[in-house]
This record gives C-alpha cells, structure tokens and sequence, in this order.
C-alpha cells in the first residue's frame, strides 16, 4: 500500500465511538477522567493475550480487520465478532466502574474517546515491546509499515 492509503484515524470507530462536540463537558471533568483512566487501566489488566493481540494490531499497528484475519488465519467475521465482543466487554466495566464510583450521566462515550487512546499508549501490556513479544510467541511478524507477514 502506498502511504497515503496507510493513513486512517485512530481510534478506530469499532473500538472507539466518534468525537463529541467540543463544546460538550462533563460536570466535575477531571474528576471523572481520572476515574476513566483507572477504570480502563484495570479494564487492560483483565485481558487476555488474544484479545491484547487483537486490540495491539488494530489499534498500535493499526491493520484492518481484514489484514488482521489473514494474519491470524481466521475469516474476517471471526475478527469483527471479537472486536465486537471485545468493545462491549470493555463498555460495560468501564460504565459499571463509573457508576459504582457515583457516574450518573447517561453514557461514557465522551470520557471514551478523549482518554482511551492516552491509556493504551501509556499501558505496558499495550506497549510497542510488549505486543512485539506476543506476535513472536505467536509466530507472526508485522512489518513497520503495518503490512502482515
């Protein structure tokens, strides 16, 4: 792939929801994203290594779901059915963790999309080295332009 076909956006919209408007806030904001962060740190300490494979090569290596199958082995499906599986796991910690923490707005997504993308990049179980020694446990290579070997 050229260049300009590797440029997608991160976070992927079947992890991550899409932007709220900027003008939308929270009411005690740092507040609740530290809370967020704790939440979603102890969220990635509850993982398995199949499922920190596949948050690793969607999200730091960014692979389609389809590159991502061929890499595994699998059909396609099977990967938008554990990403599926996987986001919902992770939605409902997350909200079960704000609400017993006193979260009464109606939904996480603003905390989400603002806070989750620093939480990967700051986990050691997500980190660059990390998921390198689950792909060589695995067998498999990702080159460093995110094409699958």
């Amino acid at each position: 792939r050229s260049p300009q076909e590797r440029v997608e956006s991160l976070p992927d919209e079947e992890l991550l929801p899409p932007p709220r408007s900027e003008t939308e806030t929270l009411p005690n904001s740092e507040h609740w994203h530290e809370v967020f962060r704790e939440a979603a740190s102890c969220w990635l300490l509850t993982l398995g290594v199949d499922d920190l494979l596949l948050l690793g090569l969607r999200w730091r290596y960014r692979l389609s779901q389809r590159e991502v199958a061929q890499l595994l082995g699998v059909h396609e499906g099977t990967i938008s059915r554990r990403i599926s599986q996987l986001r919902d796991r992770c939605l409902d910690y997350l909200t079960q963790r704000l609400e017993q923490a006193g979260w009464t707005g109606e939904d996480i997504s603003v905390l989400l999309y603002q806070e989750m993308g620093q939480v990967l990049l700051e986990s050691p179980r997500c980190s660059a080295r990390a998921l390198a020694q689950l792909l060589t446990r695995h067998g498999l290579t990702v080159s460093q332009d995110s094409s699958i070997s």
